[in-house]
């Protein structure tokens, strides 16, 4: 048997089904991952809204499952393909598994195929990828009917797949109407066509990234015809594991009214399993792989689900006997986070992680840390887990305005001078009950407190002692009303009524160009060829530029600067075509040493600034930010964020790396527009080369520079000493300074 020196990266594995991503192009052939699949009342409820689509028109057939990574959408959608199409191999199977949990659901589901033959509806399965949508739905259906290329019509829809790729989106739906009106012919004998697209966000990403050369319309059009489709139903089906909004995040408003448009035609399921059954499929994701070691750590888990039982940590939905046996099986994890761990996720949205990343992965506090770093009987606490929670999460959680319990959580325990490990862990857990209460049942409460910090070394006398002490050192406050604890509020300034009243006053236009320059000032933009291959580092200095600020611009260059890249910010379509002409006349012909650059993606970059510019009023004008150092750190956090956005929207829209007026923005030299190129360093280099032919190759940084450096300067008094006599006095140092100085330099 194990003793308590084994570690517990050798007792606990995570099971491979826990984990197992599923690949839904791969894994339909797959007949055996259908016998393991899990049918929970969320995958019954959503089987049966599809059911009634695919009997009656008048219901939806357009569906998108959203949810996060690990809950089983993939799967789902896996076994509803060998369950609707009667002739894949594992269909058999999903029926009797169907039959086993719902034997109303599964005759339906038998009445809507038919029997004698009746072959059901064909799967199409799709794995997105980061491309256009059009040209990833194509791959896919013609990957998919290749085993019915033998028929004549179908050889020749799939011999137009190439041009259809390449069509707007009507072509596609119209390609799509002849597509099952050939499946249904009697030589086939399907009844219709489910398509699945797996990973629906890639082309969503991809859609975002170019949207000014994307179009997500054609979902619309799916959609439509989903709807529309009468006697043979084409079923879409998508898998998100966010909302479309999420993915139009970094677009301007306008576009994104125009996404939840195009996902208003979508009936949307939210594919996200209660926190009960979360902890089953989490319990059986963890596997003990050697049993031996168990009745090592059996009587304090024992104790300690029965003490979680008795302080109100038991879900409302599991019984005691059940919630002790999950507890067993979900060891190292302690019987309070065991509970905690769903509503986490839940908190975070479930979009950015789930509960089996948290299992798998190697991220700093994580579940595989723990174990690589514990030893048995030591469990995963609420402690644990808010050390994982703002190691991960903090920027994000910021971001979404979801941090302020965490926030200040950790001020007291960065001011909490020779703070106990005990009076920490308390600290630790009463901040994220505090964060978990908005969307659980979960309190900070004292039975639960004892319950969550308990061992043989923290007794309850001990645990009461501490909180008393936490409550004179003001690091806590006991709220009578509810009996509850929480962080003290050491904050007296609402930064989210601040910013609101910052909108107010600073409504109406401002210089884009000026707010850029001041916020976040441009990086020089070095030529590096030219400077490698002459040694000579040149570089251009940037300025950004609207129609505010325009007329009064220089384009005189700074100290040092070899030219001068001019980065035109407009606001509409009118403004950028007035710089493009602007760019092409003037005075930027003759000017070699100037380069111009149309942005034509500023909605989301205005947004932005505008944030920023918001902050930056609430710290001008909000003095008690002085003596509060948790507003002042949830503001930097905040800037911080909204400043790597705006370095991204800028990277994104300007896209120096290869000029082409496909990513958004236009070029010009001389007044001519640049053709594709490799990036801009490339052009610099070419331009420094035909502004400075003649430039010696000198490899030598302390005489090659612009301004003498230290060591350059020492080095100079030390070789132009030689050149004079010693003398105890030097009348020619005041007669002859010239002279010297020539000398000097020359030496």
């Amino acid at each position: 048997m194990p003793d308590q020196s084994t570690k517990l990266s050798s007792l606990i594995k995570v099971r491979p089904s826990g984990i197992r991503s599923i690949h839904v192009e791969r894994d339909l052939q797959q007949p055996s991952l259908v016998s393991e699949y899990v049918f929970t009342a969320q995958a019954r409820r959503t089987l049966a809204r599809i059911v009634d689509g695919v009997a009656d028109s008048a219901h939806a057939r357009a569906w998108t499952l959203t949810g996060p990574y690990g809950s089983g959408k993939s799967y789902f959608g896996l076994f509803v393909m060998n369950l609707m199409g009667a002739s894949q191999l594992a269909h058999a199977q999903a029926l009797m598994e169907l039959q086993k949990a719902d034997p109303l659901l599964a005759t339906r589901v038998q009445q809507l195929i038919g029997r004698n033959g009746a072959r059901g509806l064909f799967p199409v399965p799709i794995t997105g990828y980061r491309a256009p949508l059009q040209e990833t739905l194509v791959r896919g259906l013609n990957q998919a009917l290749q085993p019915l290329s033998s028929d004549t019509r179908m050889h020749q829809l799939l011999s137009d797949g190439p041009r259809i790729a390449g069509a707007d989106s009507r072509a596609l739906v119209v390609w799509l109407q002849d597509l099952l009106s050939v499946i249904a012919q009697p030589t086939l004998g399907y009844s219709g066509l489910l398509l699945l697209l797996d990973e629906m966000g890639k082309p969503l990403e991809h859609a975002a990234a170019h949207a000014a050369n994307s179009d997500i319309y054609l979902l619309q059009e799916l959609a439509e015809y989903a709807s529309r489709s009468k006697q043979i139903p084409f079923v879409f089906m998508g898998i998100l594991h966010q909302g479309f909004d999420r993915y139009a995040g970094n677009l301007d408003s306008g576009t994104q009214r125009e996404w939840a448009k195009i996902q208003g035609r979508f009936e949307d399921i939210s594919f996200q399993e209660p926190p009960d059954q979360q902890m089953r499929l989490l319990a059986g994701a963890i596997e003990h792989s050697d049993d031996q070691a168990m009745p090592a750590v059996r009587n304090h888990v024992s104790a300690y689900a029965h003490a979680a039982v008795a302080s109100e940590w038991l879900p409302s939905l599991i019984r005691p006997e059940e919630f002790v046996g999950l507890c067993l099986n979900a060891y190292p994890l302690h019987p309070t986070a065991f509970v905690a761990l769903p509503h986490l996720f839940k908190r975070l949205a479930q979009n950015e992680r789930s509960i089996f990343a948290y299992l798998a992965s190697q991220e700093p506090f994580g579940f595989q840390e723990f174990l690589q770093g514990h030893r048995t009987p030591e469990t995963i606490r609420l402690s644990h887990l808010f050390d994982y929670l703002v190691a991960n999460f903090q920027g994000r959680l910021y971001a979404s305005l979801r941090a302020r319990p965490l926030t200040e959580t950790l001020e007291r325990l960065n001011n909490g001078h020779s703070l106990s490990p005990l009076a920490t862990d308390l600290i630790k857990s009463i901040g994220l009950l505090n964060w978990l209460g908005e969307v659980s049942p979960l309190q900070a409460t004292e039975e639960r407190l004892l319950a969550v910090v308990r061992s043989e070394e923290y007794t309850d006398d001990r645990i009461r002692e501490a909180l008393g002490s936490l409550q004179l050192r003001s690091l806590i406050v006991h709220r009578r009303f509810n009996r509850t604890y929480s962080i003290w509020q050491g904050s007296d300034v609402d930064v989210e009524q601040r910013i609101g009243e910052a909108r107010q006053k600073l409504t109406g236009t401002f210089s884009l160009a000026q707010s850029v320059q001041e916020f976040l000032s441009p990086r020089p933009l070095v030529a590096s060829r030219h400077s490698y291959q002459t040694g000579t580092i040149r570089y251009f200095e940037v300025r950004y530029v609207d129609h505010q600020i325009r007329d009064q611009l220089s384009l005189q260059t700074g100290g040092g600067a070899s030219g001068l890249v001019l980065i035109c910010l407009p606001t509409n379509y009118a403004e950028a075509e007035d710089f493009a002409q602007w760019a092409v006349d003037g005075a930027f012909p003759a000017r070699g040493d100037l380069v111009v650059c149309v942005a034509e993606r500023t909605a989301r970059l205005t947004e932005l600034v505008s944030e920023l510019r918001c902050l930056q009023w609430v710290q001008d004008n909000t003095p008690e930010l002085r003596d509060d150092p948790v507003a002042r750190r949830e503001l930097r956090t905040r800037a911080g964020m909204l400043e790597t956005l705006i370095r991204n929207e800028l990277d994104t829209a300007l896209a120096t790396n290869r000029l082409t007026n496909q990513t958004g923005s236009r070029w010009y030299h001389r007044g001519v527009a640049l053709a594709t190129v490799r990036g801009l360093s490339h052009v610099l280099s070419i331009i420094c080369d035909e502004l400075y032919p003649d430039t010696p190759r000198l490899w030598n940084e302390l005489i090659n520079r612009r301004v003498l450096s230290s060591q350059g300067a020492a080095a100079r008094r030390n070789t132009s000493r030689p050149c004079w006599p010693a003398q105890a006095s030097r009348p020619w140092a005041s007669r002859d300074t010239r002279r010297n100085a020539a000398c000097t330099k020359a030496c």
